[in-house]
């Protein structure tokens, strides 16, 4: 690994009022990495609610982009969506003495885009230019890969839980922490642990997006609205439950972080086969599955937990070494500087 290569990494950075979303919070791990790797970088922050004004937000970045590009070897871009107008203007300023563009593409929405006709066209043309390309999962490292070979998998990552123990009586606390509304499985959530008896518990922490599912959750005799978290608290808040839960059918789901974390503190998970979910989570194994919207299935799996709390806790924080930051950041940044 050269260290001496100088990175121009651009993503989202932290936005105290907003919270941090699954793309911020990988963001911020990747610039941990970068520091604690000591390697040379300085920071484009691409997060729209981070700048004055959000009318000027393409001309603000792309005015930085210009003056800092030709200080640093590699340009290394993070974003969800915001690629399809950034890379076609990186692309147009990076014609005099062209440095190397890499991208990191978060979330799983990228399957159905390339999908579309039009869309999906532009998006092939864009990612066929760039000299390194990063996916979430291996579905789409399979389907990128067909179009620029230098395609590699970067899965959502957490730093290990330093904290860890082995699981403790098994006592029926259930999580959830994500975004609340429908499309995260909320309502499916509430119907379950209303049909279940009183000594089951859910807890639900994050961004209230859909203000009218509060008084749903506070109406509901098993389940508890606990507002919102800082990221430093996520491992505290999931080592005191039992299992976290996010039964999800969001369009844009990737690989949940949240997941991930609960394996960080070994947690089993109860999960649904949505998306690329069923490529970290191990129907039996590292938790349960059930498809989307069946309340029936989640009712059960939430049952079957108790069965074998101990053995999916295990297999949920030997899974994690998969997504341990550390371990992988070595294996992406040793590509990204040589």
């Amino acid at each position: 690994m050269n260290k001496d290569i100088k990175v121009l990494v651009m993503g989202p950075r932290l936005n105290a009022r907003q919270g941090a979303g699954g793309a911020v919070v990988l963001f911020e791990n990747l610039l941990h990495e970068l520091q604690a790797h000591n390697i040379s970088h300085t920071i484009i922050d691409t997060n729209k609610s981070n700048h004055k004004s959000k009318g000027l937000f393409v001309f603000n970045i792309i005015s930085r982009f210009i003056s800092l590009r030709r200080r640093h070897d590699v340009i290394f871009l993070n974003s969800s969506r915001d690629y399809l107008y950034l890379l076609p203007l990186m692309f147009f300023f990076n014609t005099i003495g062209p440095k190397k563009i890499v991208m990191r593409k978060f979330g799983g929405e990228l399957d159905q885009d390339l999908k579309k006709k039009t869309k999906g066209a532009i998006i092939k043309r864009l990612l066929s230019k760039l000299d390194m390309v990063f996916v979430e999962s291996k579905l789409l490292l399979g389907q990128v890969k067909a179009i620029n070979p230098n395609t590699y998998w970067f899965p959502n990552v957490r730093e290990r839980n330093a904290s860890v123990r082995s699981a403790a009586d098994y006592q029926k606390r259930f999580v959830f922490i994500s975004h609340i509304k429908e499309s995260k499985g909320v309502k499916e959530l509430l119907e379950a642990f209303k049909q279940l008896d009183s000594s089951y518990s859910l807890h639900f922490y994050g961004t209230m997006v859909e203000p009218e599912l509060s008084a749903l959750i506070e109406n509901n005799p098993n389940t508890t609205y606990k507002g919102h978290i800082a990221p430093e608290q996520v491992y505290q808040i999931i080592s005191g439950s039992d299992v976290v839960v996010l039964p999800t059918h969001y369009p844009g789901e990737g690989y949940p972080g949240i997941l991930i974390e609960a394996y960080a503190c070994a947690k089993p998970v109860v999960s649904t086969y949505w998306k690329q979910i069923p490529e970290i989570v191990t129907d039996g194994v590292t938790g349960y599955l059930v498809n989307p919207g069946n309340v029936e299935e989640l009712i059960q799996a939430i049952k079957n937990i108790e069965t074998n709390y101990a053995t999916l806790s295990v297999n949920a924080l030997n899974k994690f070494d998969e997504f341990d930051s550390k371990l992988v950041s070595d294996k992406i940044f040793n590509l990204l500087l040589n």
